[in-house]
């Protein structure tokens, strides 16, 4: 990357409430996506998933996404309406689980075309 850029990146870590009102500065309704019913429903069955193969692998913490990254994919795709998501790298689909949901939720997002 060093040898692309003419200098490094700057990026400035933020908490997540900045990140909250920056993205509510940009697109409006923050508070409304995640008070979304959806949003609820898909963090109780991964937290649920989680805990029920928490006993067989000692390493889902490690692996799965954290709720703050979930809960930012599902804001992400949510907020920007996107018609093509890329994901790699899965683990336990935590991630995978709120980007599908998100883009389920009528009026911002469908389903890939059946070829």
């Amino acid at each position: 990357m060093e040898r692309v850029l003419t200098r490094p990146p700057s990026y400035v870590t933020v908490g997540w409430e900045t990140a909250l009102d920056d993205l509510g500065a940009r697109f409006g309704n923050v508070a409304e996506v995640l008070a979304e019913p959806a949003l609820r429903e898909v963090e109780e069955s991964t937290r649920c998933l989680l805990a029920d193969i928490r006993h067989e692998d000692t390493f889902v913490p490690h692996w799965a996404a954290d709720s703050v990254i979930a809960r930012l994919c599902y804001l992400a795709c949510r907020l920007t309406s996107p018609e093509i998501v890329v994901e790699t790298g899965v683990a336990y689909a935590v991630s995978s689980a709120y980007i599908l949901v998100a883009l389920r939720v009528p009026s911002y997002g469908r389903w890939p075309r059946r070829r």
